[in-house]
């Protein structure tokens, strides 16, 4: 299986120290890594930067440095480590995938198998380009929301996209993480599953101290945060101690924008 980690809140965050726990998890998941973010969301640019590589993030000197250098801004980030099922190890089936919607770029990473071999992605307007379950499962979503007119920035849509992402379900395991640059949208596998569990912890002042569970690095949150700061991370695996994890709900979508959660809890 593979990991994800996704970050939402209300002003630019910078990840690095919780990336370097995350890739800490690569000795297992050693088949890929992959970060993507908006740098320039707060101008109203909804370009996502991706960087991804099919090298273990434990042994590659990008991931490395971004783990320790600051180097990284936004409101939306997602990154990825890959164990492949599906799909060799190479450039092309590593997440995050991006794609076009609707004049902004939509990123998405999985955590799971779909078994979904015999979609047919014959004029559609979304097709995969590799050769993983994840990005059938991402073409497939983006076709049904451009057939049904969805859009990522109606809630009046979000109880349609969590039934269509429930019938998806039924392929297999799936945990999905995806963002618009506004929003961020989270779907934790609706079977129950020891090996895909999905968790969040929700971040507001007073942060108070939090320990990194693999660095066993300490950090006083109300030092380094401005107290306006409030959002969510959501992780496969708990990425710290001193602060509440909890189970993101089987079978539901999950939207957070503005550093709150506007649908699913």
């Amino acid at each position: 299986m593979c990991e994800l980690l996704g970050f939402h809140f209300n002003k630019p965050v910078r990840p690095n120290l919780s990336f370097s726990n995350f890739r800490q998890h690569a000795a297992l998941h050693r088949h890929g890594w992959g970060m993507a973010w908006y740098p320039d969301a707060e101008q109203r640019d909804f370009t996502a930067q991706v960087i991804k590589t099919s090298a273990s993030a434990m042994n590659d000197k990008l991931a490395e440095f971004l783990s320790q250098e600051q180097v990284v801004s936004s409101a939306n980030i997602i990154a990825h480590i890959r164990y492949k099922t599906n799909g060799a190890a190479t450039h092309g089936n590593t997440h995050p995938f991006v794609r076009n919607f609707k004049k902004r770029e939509l990123v998405f990473a999985h955590n799971g198998v779909l078994v979904n071999e015999d979609l047919s992605f014959t004029s559609q307007s979304y097709a995969p380009m590799g050769g993983t379950d994840s990005e059938r499962g991402f073409c497939q979503l983006l076709n049904a929301m451009k057939a049904h007119g969805w859009r990522t920035d109606k809630p009046e849509h979000y109880p349609a996209i969590q039934q269509f992402l429930a019938e998806m379900n039924r392929a297999g395991k799936m945990n999905l993480l995806f963002s618009d640059g506004n929003r961020m949208f989270a779907w934790h596998n609706k079977q129950a599953a020891s090996d895909n569990t999905l968790f969040y912890t929700r971040r507001l002042a007073p942060f108070g101290n939090i320990r990194y569970s693999d660095d066993g690095i300490t950090v006083n949150m109300d030092e380094q945060k401005d107290p306006d700061l409030k959002g969510y991370i959501i992780a496969t695996k708990p990425l710290t101690e001193m602060e509440l994890w909890q189970p993101l709900e089987k079978g539901c979508l999950f939207v957070f924008q503005s550093g709150d959660c506007i649908f699913g809890m």
